[in-house]
């Protein structure tokens, strides 16, 4: 039981914005990023009926209730905001100036989470990393959006901390 919370609590902190593919959910995550738009991050967040979607989906005997996922949605809505404010603050500290950067590439790498319980497997949860590339300057980088999920054929990222880095 204390992976499904340690997944659900990762989960929590995601976000959307109606994206069908990765390279959409890049596209809009840049963006918000670029316009530092913390009221359109809020609005990408999923609700905590997306949550107990997923989490139903992988556990259909879970025994969490409506309040619980109400509960962590609160939580993880402060967490994703935090890790947005955390990333903007990267963003000005390295001195990238996100208006005229631009989207060069994505890449993607599925990560199995085993759902685990009693030490039974109750099923295994597919995370995506996703890798954004991007130019600002002269200088590329990459910014990588931790275990992004799939729902619905919704795109979610997490509010993990995201990274930041100089592109070799």
């Amino acid at each position: 039981m204390k992976s499904i919370y340690v997944l659900f609590i990762l989960l929590c902190s995601c976000v959307s914005f109606a994206q069908k593919t990765s390279q959409e959910l890049a596209t809009q995550f840049f963006k918000l990023s670029a316009d530092n738009n913390v009221d359109g991050y809020k609005k990408l967040f999923p609700t905590a009926e997306t949550l107990s979607f997923y989490i139903r989906s992988i556990d259909a005997n879970t025994k969490l209730t409506d309040q619980f996922f109400k509960t962590a949605y609160l939580k993880g809505i402060n967490d994703a905001l935090k890790a947005f404010g955390n990333l903007q603050d990267v963003f000005s500290e390295k001195s990238i100036d996100l208006k005229n950067a631009t989207v060069t590439r994505t890449e993607t790498k599925v990560n199995d989470i085993n759902m685990s319980e009693g030490g039974e497997v109750n099923g295994i949860a597919k995370t995506t990393t996703l890798d954004i590339h991007f130019t600002a300057g002269a200088q590329k980088y990459i910014l990588t959006i931790p275990s992004a999920i799939e729902v619905k054929g919704q795109w979610y990222v997490s509010g993990e901390p995201y990274e930041v880095a100089a592109e070799n």
